[in-house]
């Protein structure tokens, strides 16, 4: 599916008004800030080509999304039900979205707790 296609643009609109009140849970989880990390890595997201009219809200949105459950309780290294239940909050908080992408400042919030501390430079 283009990016120029009609879902894209919804898409587009839902991430133009992403929300800040669920950053406090992302800082909070441990399990929500891996599985937005493994949703990045989730390739191959099945979406429908053939969508006559895109539904302007955010469950139309993932009408049709297949996601490979399997697959994100590998990466989460867990079993089905939990990665099953992390997606579904993950996607109730507007965290993730049907393409494979992560809130911005959600994400940046994870990398930035990932990446490895700055070493103090003495010049003594």
């Amino acid at each position: 599916m283009a990016r120029s296609s009609p879902w894209f643009y919804v898409l587009e609109t839902f991430r133009a008004a992403e929300p800040d009140e669920p950053l406090l849970f992302v800082r909070e989880d441990r399990d929500l800030r891996r599985t937005l990390a493994a949703w990045r890595l989730m390739a191959g997201l099945k979406r429908p080509d053939d969508m006559a009219e895109v539904p302007n809200t955010w469950a139309g949105l993932w009408e049709g999304v297949e996601v490979d459950m399997a697959r994100l309780a590998d990466l989460l290294n867990t079993y089905e039900g939990h990665a099953q239940q992390m997606f579904g909050r993950a996607r109730a908080l507007r965290l993730i979205y049907p393409d494979g992408s992560v809130h911005a400042r959600a994400l940046k919030m994870v990398l930035d707790q990932a990446a490895p501390p700055k070493e103090d430079k003495d010049d003594d």
